[in-house]
């Protein structure tokens, strides 16, 4: 079932209420609107996105140091049962001072610990499809709109590397660069290559396939025998073909067209964060319906 829901985004310059004006609340949308007014207040320069609908009313909220999720249900009850606008003006600011807070603990406490830098990786974003946040370590573009980012691959995740990070690592921005193809090189023994008459298509890990497209002299080796050409319908994978002729690739385009619309419909697994809204499932995002040519110092998009 597709979800659906309301967003508002809020000015950030907005001020609380006055103590006298906080009404009560009649139901939890009302108090959804209350707590985004509030953080808007107390975290100015904040993302505050209002989400309610047939999702659980509440307010997403994103900062450089990261993002939370504040439920409308967590004081709502306060404060429909407050005496007074007064009364509750002090529970709404409690609440929303203490969550501020207890993220803010949390990166601290996520801060002292270093990084493991054998698991920072190269990735390929797509700004329609899971773009970067205002605090990515990114670099320009990487081939028209798409860029690259930088991830570190544990259990909670594949979220670009953000600045604040930056210090856990103990590199500075060109290191990140070049640690992570070094990383993802000495992962090449890993990679899973599967081949459908002359196409190959390559896949590390379930996410990083697109990744290898990063790799110069990886594909300056295959270069050495003929023309190379490159398709990443996907975040996850990787289609390549030598010496192709216009058949193969017609061919090759029309089944990448197929995979980039089949990705974009959206109809394979997704994942539910915390504010509610569904997206892909890493790797399986779309990201390129472009077929791609290795010029022997990078990569142009090959005319149709």
């Amino acid at each position: 079932m597709q979800v659906r829901a309301a967003a508002v985004w809020l000015i950030l310059a907005m001020t609380g209420p006055a103590g006298a004006d906080v009404l009560r609340p009649m139901d939890e949308r009302a108090t959804a609107r209350l707590i985004a007014e509030e953080v808007a207040r107390q975290a100015p320069g904040a993302v505050v996105k209002l989400s309610f609908g047939t999702l659980p009313p509440g307010v997403s909220v994103q900062r450089d140091s990261g993002g939370l999720w504040l439920a409308a249900q967590d004081i709502h009850p306060a404060l429909r049962e407050a005496k007074d606008g007064h009364a509750r003006e002090a529970a709404l600011q409690a609440f929303v001072a203490g969550k501020l807070a207890l993220a803010d603990r949390k990166t601290a406490d996520a801060g002292k610990r270093k990084l493991d830098a054998t698991k920072i990786l190269p990735f390929i974003r797509s700004p329609q499809h899971g773009g970067a946040g205002p605090a990515d370590i990114r670099r320009s573009s990487f081939i028209g709109e798409m860029y690259q980012c930088w991830v570190v691959m544990d259990s909670t995740g594949l979220n670009c590397l953000t600045t604040w990070q930056l210090p856990r690592t103990g590199f500075g921005r060109l290191e990140i660069t070049k640690l992570g193809l070094k990383n993802l090189e000495a992962r090449l023994g890993e990679v899973t290559e599967v081949v459908e008459g002359p196409v190959h298509k390559l896949r590390l890990d379930p996410w990083f396939g697109s990744s290898l497209m990063l790799l110069d002299s990886y594909w300056a080796k295959r270069a050495a025998e003929g023309s190379v050409t490159v398709a990443i319908p996907v975040e996850g994978e990787l289609w390549w073909t030598l010496n192709a002729d216009a058949a193969t690739l017609a061919t090759l385009r029309q089944e990448v067209l197929s995979s980039f619309a089949e990705a974009e419909r959206g109809d394979g697994p997704k994942v539910t964060w915390g504010g509610g809204e569904q997206t892909w499932m890493i790797g399986l995002r779309p990201l390129s319906r472009d077929l791609y040519r290795w010029t022997g110092a990078g990569w142009e998009v090959l005319p149709e």
